[in-house]
């Protein structure tokens, strides 16, 4: 081994001893000081309206068996009642929903609407605060822009609209969208319905909590890092982040620029697997034919693929229920496909937050440039004392993110550019192995549901996610069961380019025939 050589893998065994680390010291810490913090759930429902798809209650409000004045009122309610517990929702639009859905009943005993242009008619819809609802607010949980509001819908809100859905509520998000934790200095922090000292993730926290509590049954979050997936895999439900340029991201704050729009995507959150193709095919609007819906997937035909790990090589940063739920959806999914289940290894992934860092840096705005494009100039260094001090305006995972950010502009060029080259090479090599009949199989996260502000020093865990944000691939979030602590356990369903179809196929074997999927937390009757 030469010199050079050595040099470069003591680096990757510091680098993975350090995540090792901090990961691992911050679950005793976290966990010991949340062991005397009370733990709150949420109440029960028993209202049954509350526990259908959005296609069964579209459907019944179609057929006069239910009203969608009655649907909104049950979400209302329900809202009201698990909203002091998680803190999920920043602005309501109770009364001009309340109006639109009777509108919607009036329509419908009139005889007057065209049923297949309305697939989500009278169904409620919840939407993330960085996406423009008009009327409603849209500061993105910044103090800098507090109590801003939309003046017109996002491409994918009026898309929705035009559908039939009624947006009813908007949702919590961290500080700009910057966190996979859920708090802001306006709003203040979003909690997990199946413990409250858990954090639902982020940056679309606010939406999985509101949906994993019965609160919501469709969503519309964002997924540029796994802002989407995080959320999913925290609060139990599906999530699905589309192959990216399907998804309009007009309407979105902050805007993040050209290249920085290009690793993230709008896409539908719920909690049934059903919804999710529908919601999608709505959102897509005219781009839907290049994802072609409509056609079967042979699942017997499919190639599996799985790993259980990110990819290190000397220290395993996993928890074990997550490698155990990848090998329970193969050995699931082993039952149906005729071709057996194949374990890859990818070198790239153990490197996926550096390679989405190098994807960011041609040309795009930095964590740090953000806050003085929009508001204010940041400067991490002097935040954190003013953090320190209790006397800063920004989140410390804002400060964070920020921080790191600043830090990586003293990567060499020429460490950025191989971050750049693997990505592209990881992308590609991944699109061939998977073509058009194959899916990935890949963990969630690598610990188990952490606790609030958990993992605002340990971003590497993010590499799990934003890994296929860097490969632009379609990506399905699947809740499988409540591990011993009754905290959701999930796996992701990677599929090629344009292959989306197949995740939402996988998605629905799963929930359908091996009964995986969403489970109600505690104090809710469970299906």
């Amino acid at each position: 081994m030469t010199l050079h050589s050595a040099k470069k893998e003591l680096c990757v065994f510091l680098e993975e001893l350090l995540g090792f680390v901090l990961t691992h010291a911050s679950v005793l810490l976290f966990g010991f000081w949340f062991r005397w913090t009370r733990r709150d759930g949420v109440p029960a429902t028993a209202d049954p309206t509350l526990l259908q798809p959005a296609t069964v209650l579209a459907r019944r409000i179609r057929a006069g068996d239910l009203k969608s004045v009655d649907v909104i009122k049950a979400y209302i309610k329900r809202i009201r009642e698990v909203n002091p517990s998680l803190n999920a929702v920043v602005d309501a639009r109770f009364e001009d929903a309340l109006a639109e859905a009777e509108d919607i009943d009036r329509r419908i005993s009139q005889g007057s609407i065209n049923w297949t242009a309305l697939p989500l008619l009278g169904v409620p819809l919840t939407v993330k605060n960085n996406v423009a609802v008009k009327g409603c607010v849209f500061d993105a949980g910044s103090l800098y822009w507090k109590g801003q509001r939309a003046d017109e819908d996002a491409a994918v809100v009026s898309l929705m609209r035009r559908a039939g859905a009624i947006p009813l509520a908007i949702s919590n998000v961290p500080e700009l969208c910057l966190s996979s934790d859920c708090s802001n200095m306006v709003y203040g922090t979003t909690r997990n319905p199946y413990n409250t000292n858990r954090s639902p993730g982020g940056s679309s926290g606010g939406e999985g909590s509101l949906l994993a509590s019965a609160a919501s049954v469709i969503g519309i979050g964002t997924d540029m890092a796994g802002s989407i997936r995080i959320p999913a895999y925290r609060c139990g439900i599906f999530g699905h982040k589309p192959t990216h340029g399907v998804v309009s991201s007009a309407g979105m704050f902050p805007d993040l620029g050209e290249n920085q729009r290009r690793l993230g995507s709008p896409g539908p959150m719920c909690r049934y697997a059903r919804d999710l193709d529908v919601a999608l095919r709505v959102m897509a609007g005219e781009n839907a034919p290049r994802l072609r819906l409509d056609s079967p997937v042979n699942l017997k035909k499919l190639k599996v693929f799985y790993t259980t790990d990110n990819g290190n090589k000397y220290f395993t940063s996993i928890d074990k229920s997550h490698s155990q739920a990848v090998l329970d959806v193969v050995r699931s999914l082993e039952m149906v496909c005729e071709a057996r289940p194949q374990k890859v290894t990818f070198p790239e992934t153990r490197r996926g937050f550096s390679m989405w860092m190098g994807c960011l840096e041609p040309g795009t705005v930095s964590f740090a440039a953000m806050f003085k494009r929009f508001a204010k100039t940041l400067n991490p260094f002097s935040e954190l004392l003013l953090k320190l001090a209790g006397r800063s305006n920004h989140t410390m995972a804002s400060i964070w993110a920020t921080l790191g950010g600043s830090l990586s502009k003293d990567t060499s060029s020429a460490t950025a550019a191989a971050d750049l080259s693997r990505a592209r090479d990881f992308a590609r090599k991944l699109d061939d192995l998977l073509g058009d009949d194959g899916v990935l199989i890949f963990p969630c996260s690598g610990i188990k549901v952490p606790y609030q502000n958990q993992l605002f020093s340990v971003y590497t865990n993010h590499g799990f996610t934003c890994i296929f944000n860097v490969a632009m691939m379609p990506v399905t979030a699947c809740p499988l069961y409540l591990d011993d602590e009754g905290l959701p356990v999930g796996v992701q369903v990677v599929a090629a380019r344009y292959q989306d179809r197949i995740c939402l196929a996988v998605a629905r074997e799963l929930e359908s025939r091996f009964k995986f999927g969403w489970k109600a937390p505690g104090t809710i009757p469970r299906l």
